[in-house]
């Protein structure tokens, strides 16, 4: 588990909190995001932040869980997801897109890097 920075700079948690989140490390990115709450409460990001990694982490607890779900439930979940997000005003997000890409791309053994991510929103 990554150490949080509680002396940082807030912009060194947003790129933290924006990789962990895109990178569908859910649990790690929510701890980012409340500690960012509290340095940053003008953030208009981190209720939308906050609202996905609560999604995801109901669904499992764990970072770990998720990675070793079947794909097919995953896949399922996913479209339970895209329900959820149909009154979300960010639900046309990059965001969301490179948090599908992720998740899919480890599902099927491949990873991507998460260079860059902090641009997208």
């Amino acid at each position: 588990m990554e150490q949080l920075y509680l002396f940082a700079p807030p912009e060194i948690i947003k790129n933290k909190a924006m990789q962990s989140l895109a990178s569908a490390e859910f649990v790690q990115s929510e701890r980012y995001w409340r500690e960012l709450e509290q340095l940053d409460p003008g953030n208009v990001f981190i209720g939308t932040a906050l609202d996905i990694c609560r999604f995801w982490n109901g669904l499992y607890p764990d970072d770990d869980m998720l990675n070793r779900a079947d794909p097919l439930e995953v896949y399922t979940l996913w479209r339970e997801f895209e329900t959820y997000l149909e009154g979300k005003d960010y639900r046309g997000s990059a965001m969301i897109g490179q948090i599908k890409e992720n998740i899919f791309l480890r599902k099927m053994g491949l990873e991507k890097g998460g260079a860059g991510l902090a641009r997208v929103f």
